[in-house]
């Protein structure tokens, strides 16, 4: 995997974009709205334990 250019994603959408808050945001959803459960997320996520989810 390729590190994200926080600074290209930011100029494109015209105000700060933070790949972690992106990724924090995509998670937090996934739970409360998406359904899905923890342990398929954190495998998605590549979190080596459930507790990080």
């Amino acid at each position: 995997m390729q590190p994200i250019d926080d600074t290209r994603f930011s100029n494109k959408a015209g105000f700060r974009v933070l790949a972690s808050a992106t990724r924090h945001t995509f998670a937090t959803h996934s739970l409360t709205q998406g359904g899905i459960d923890r342990v398929p997320l954190s495998h998605l996520m590549d979190h080596k334990d459930t507790a990080m989810v």
